[in-house]
Order: structure tokens, then C-alpha cells, then sequence
């Protein structure tokens, strides 16, 4: 394991030795040629050289707020899922008609999937917690405490 790692570190220590090698003589290059070369030129390429960096930067930043938009959408859809879950079983706890266990289990495997990919790590936790509890206690007693905790809230 350790001579792998001696491997890496030096494979990676000599790319960028070399890369910095490459960077300083073309540095020194182009400091030693630009007297030579006409100011335009040198202005032109500049300016081109701005330019393509912005528009890279801007493309760059346009790809990441799509993707958080798109990552956004697709909690969006996970809370709402979870929250239907839960309101499902608070509204049957207090109409009176609790959930059987495998309506409670089929409400849960079918929020798992997308409770896992797109819950944040303390939503998760606590939804984790809740599916252990929920497991361990009946169904009818599941909506008894589901009652309770209805009626401290309002």
C-alpha cells in the first residue's frame, strides 16, 4: 500500500516539476521575444486571450446554475414526496383510521428512493430515526402518538 502511494506522490510531484518547467520557459520566451514583436499583435492577443477566458468563466457558471437548478428541482420533489407522507399519516391518526403495517411499509419503500438521493444529511437522519422508531411501534399506537403531537402543535 505505501509503495503505491510513493508511486503517486512522485508521479505527481514530476507532472507538475514538469509542467512548471514548461511554464517558466515559455515565460521566459515570451518576455525575451515581445520587444520584437509589433504592440498590436501583442494587443490583439490580449484581448482575445480576455475574451476567451470570460466567455469559458460565463459558460462555466451558466453550467453550474443548471445543474443546482436541476439538483434543486429534484429535492423539491423529495420534500413534497415526504411531506405527503407525512400529512398521510397524521391526517389517518386523526380521522380516527390508523395505517395498517403494510400501508405504513409500502408508504415508506416508496419514499425511500428518493429520500436517500436528494434529503439533506439532517432530513435523512431524522426521517431514518423516524422509520426506526415507526418500526418498533405498532401502527394503531404510531397514530396515537401522531394524535398527540397534532394536537401540541395546534
Amino acid at each position: 500500500m505505501k509503495l503505491k502511494n510513493i508511486k503517486a506522490v512522485l508521479i505527481v510531484l514530476l507532472t507538475l516539476g514538469g509542467l512548471g518547467f514548461c511554464g517558466y520557459t515559455i515565460a521566459v520566451f515570451f518576455f525575451e521575444n515581445i520587444k520584437k514583436v509589433n504592440p498590436n499583435i501583442v494587443i490583439s492577443i490580449l484581448g482575445l486571450a480576455v475574451t476567451l477566458i470570460t466567455f469559458i468563466l460565463t459558460r462555466h457558471y451558466e453550467r453550474k446554475k443548471l445543474i443546482e437548478q436541476q439538483i434543486r428541482e429534484q429535492k423539491l420533489s423529495a420534500y413534497e414526496q415526504f411531506l405527503e407522507f407525512l400529512f398521510t399519516i397524521f391526517i389517518r391518526a386523526k380521522t380516527g383510521n390508523p395505517l395498517t403495517t403494510l400501508e405504513l411499509n409500502q408508504l415508506f419503500y416508496a419514499l425511500n428512493q428518493k429520500s436517500i438521493l436528494w434529503l439533506s444529511s439532517k432530513s435523512l437522519k431524522a426521517y431514518r430515526k423516524f422509520i426506526k422508531l415507526s418500526l418498533l411501534i405498532d401502527p394503531e399506537e404510531l397514530s396515537e402518538l401522531a394524535k398527540k403531537g397534532i394536537q401540541k402543535s395546534f
